[in-house]
C-alpha cells in the first residue's frame, strides 16, 4: 500500500501505477503530488514500512510577458 500525506493513494486511478513495485506517477501536478511518500508492506508475520521519501518540484513557472 502507498501513502502520501499520511493519505492512501488510490492506485486503481489513472494517474498512478506500479512498475516492479515502485510508485509511478503519471502526469505529475506542483500542486497534487508534491509531498511525502512512503509504502506499508505487510503479511502473516507483521508490517513493514518503507523510508519516507519527499517528492518536490525544481521547475520555473512561465515568465510574465512584459519586459523589465
Amino acid at each position: 500500500k502507498w501513502r502520501m500525506n499520511n493519505g492512501d493513494i488510490d492506485l486503481t486511478s489513472d494517474r498512478y501505477s506500479m512498475v516492479g513495485g515502485n510508485l509511478v506517477i503519471n502526469n505529475p501536478d506542483k500542486q497534487k503530488d508534491a509531498g511525502i511518500y512512503y509504502c506499508l508492506a505487510s503479511n502473516n508475520y507483521g508490517m513493514v514500512r518503507s523510508t519516507e521519501a519527499t517528492l518536490s518540484f525544481g521547475y520555473l513557472d512561465p515568465f510574465p510577458p512584459e519586459e523589465r
